[in-house]
């Protein structure tokens, strides 16, 4: 139930502080979770066929090492056993010695594609044998309710949507690197909160709050709703 790959991290894939970009890392487990999805018949394809769509409702993670431009890494991911709350994928990046630089989860929910409301589904694998490790040591909880400034908007473009039909996953840490005004420090750890999909030309209002060591961002549609939050926590 482990799937592994190695890649080679360009310059690109870097910040001015020295930062794994989050968008990248995000890219990263999204190619490894599309992947080993695929090999495990729960691919994009085969869900639609029954008329189910995968959304990720959460991704955490955290930096426990450094790495450098042009470095090769390979990267683990493996899901845990469904729970009645969703889907849950664990992932380590590592250097080809083994030793972490990034350890993550990401949180995934089955919607109905017509209606695009969650769906419960009980049998999803073709498997009970899964692996009970997880990469990151305890449960990953909901970034608590926050006030902040007003900082700017983003309306999405077709570039950002995906096959589902919304804004990709990956882009929202673009938001909040755009609402902040660029990552400024050392990322330490680092969490999105999908509230509700965001479709193209929607707009969305930013606003984020910067403490010692933290920071939050917030998208809003035009009605107040939150659409999703974000913390970074820099060392």
């Amino acid at each position: 139930m482990k799937y592994t790959f190695e890649l080679a991290l360009n310059e690109e894939s870097f910040d001015n502080s020295g930062n794994i970009r989050p968008n990248k890392i995000l890219s990263i487990f999204e190619q490894a979770a599309t992947t080993h999805g695929n090999m495990l018949g729960v691919s994009f394809e085969n869900m639609l066929k029954k008329g189910l769509l995968w959304v990720v409702t959460r991704v955490y993670y955290n930096v426990c090492g450094k790495a450098n431009v042009g470095q090769q890494v390979k990267v683990i991911t493996w899901p845990l056993a469904p729970s009645r709350v969703g889907y849950e994928r664990d992932y380590v990046v590592s250097d080809l010695e083994g030793n972490p630089i990034i350890k993550g989860v990401s949180n995934w929910a089955l919607i109905d594609s017509e209606t695009r409301k969650l769906a419960a589904v009980t049998q999803l694998y073709n498997t009970d044998n899964f692996c009970e490790e997880r990469a990151v040591g305890e449960r990953v909880r909901r970034i608590k309710k926050f006030e902040a400034d007003a900082v700017g908007s983003i309306v999405p473009d077709a570039s950002m949507i995906d096959l589902n039909g919304h804004v990709n996953n990956t882009n929202y840490a673009v938001f909040a690197e755009k609402a902040l005004g660029g990552f400024a420090g050392n990322i330490s750890a680092f969490q999105i909160d999908y509230h509700r999909e965001v479709m193209c030309g929607q707009p969305l209002s930013l606003s984020a709050l910067s403490c010692s060591g933290n920071a939050l961002v917030k998208g809003e549609d035009a009605e107040g709703a939150l659409m999703f939050c974000c913390s970074v926590d820099f060392s």
